[in-house]
């Protein structure tokens, strides 16, 4: 196992969905809460020097979770502003407040 070849003063960091009394008693256990809308917005905008307006946004949508937030704002860097990202038929550009 990775955890007995590790050197001393060196961590192993995992994450699960699941229940963690499935984890073996060699591991130390504690629960992460999410980070809050704010504090996603600000780690994302100065991280990728994204609009903080658009990292707002980002991040209320992704609620708490920073790998959908990332995800997400690799999309708006990728392809501009989110609202230019969807495409209606005949290729015109929809918002998201067009008609379907």
């Amino acid at each position: 196992m990775i955890a007995d070849r590790m050197k001393p003063g060196h961590a192993l960091l995992g994450t699960t969905n699941l229940d963690l009394s499935c984890l073996t008693e060699r591991f130390q256990t504690f629960r992460l809460h999410p980070p809050k809308n704010e504090a996603l917005a600000a780690f994302l905008a100065r991280r990728w020097g994204a609009p903080i307006s658009t990292t707002r946004m980002i991040a209320a949508g992704a609620a708490g979770n920073v790998r959908a937030a990332m995800a997400e704002l690799e999309m708006w860097i990728g392809r501009g502003p989110l609202q230019e990202a969807v495409v209606g038929p005949e290729g015109r550009e929809m918002g998201f407040d067009s008609p379907q």
